[in-house]
């Protein structure tokens, strides 16, 4: 009688994918399978044809979403990649260095302010009515708080809020769950299920353009990895 693998034995992941919880079984031509073995026998640490897989999958939909970005936002990445470039050629651990990255955040700074649309001066902006309605919700639904209204009282509030809650997200990958159902009882908002399902995408979106971040920061951190090694 066969004897029955233990739970959790064999071999175990290598590679940026070592916690994987569901499982997926598909047929692949065999030319395919062979080019699949042979590029992840290239990687630094020889991970799996499985690993390989999952890796190029995940850059097709990080190809997909980076397609889909803002084409602003995608103009300002050049232009920051760019900057990075003179201030550190290499582009080694500048992040670690204060010199080089207080000169890169000056950069970052001064280009933005550079590109500040009409009517951007400090104390002229004005609220966009769809955060207005927002505040006039949750002002009708849920009079006790006043968490919009914080928000939105400046700019500054607003970008503070952002960034807290993208670190916290960033940090802690179970702090986007339940989001959406948040939002529901915050602003006492009934959406439709088109708008819920938009929401709810977003999210999804989220979740993999975090996931992708804290990969890259794993990779960068993890040691006997140099800078070289990283493929993005």
């Amino acid at each position: 009688m066969a004897r029955k693998r233990a739970a959790g034995g064999g071999r175990k992941p290598r590679g940026p994918f070592s916690e994987l919880t569901s499982s997926f079984s598909v047929r692949m031509p065999n030319d395919l399978r062979k080019k699949l073995k042979r590029a992840a026998k290239k990687r630094p640490r020889r991970w799996s044809v499985g690993q390989e897989l999952l890796e190029r999958l995940h850059q097709s939909f990080a190809k997909e979403n980076d397609e889909e970005r803002d084409p602003t936002l995608r103009m300002f990445d050049a232009l920051m990649d760019g900057m990075l470039g003179m201030v550190a050629p290499d582009r080694r651990y500048w992040e670690k260095d204060p010199w080089l990255y207080r000169a890169f955040y000056c950069a970052v700074h001064n280009m933005f302010a550079r590109f500040r649309p009409e009517g951007a001066e400090p104390g002229q902006e004005k609220l966009p009515e769809s955060w207005r309605i927002a505040v006039a919700a949750e002002k009708k639904n849920r009079p006790d708080e006043n968490l919009l209204a914080l928000i939105t009282q400046s700019p500054e509030a607003m970008g503070a809020y952002a960034e807290e809650n993208m670190s916290r997200m960033f940090s802690d990958p179970s702090a986007l769950r339940n989001t959406l159902d948040v939002i529901r009882a915050r602003s006492g908002i009934d959406f439709s299920a088109d708008a819920a399902s938009r929401m709810t995408a977003r999210f999804e979106d989220l979740d993999f353009v975090l996931h992708h971040a804290r990969r890259i920061m794993k990779w960068r951190t993890d040691k006997g990895i140099s800078q070289q090694e990283i493929t993005w």
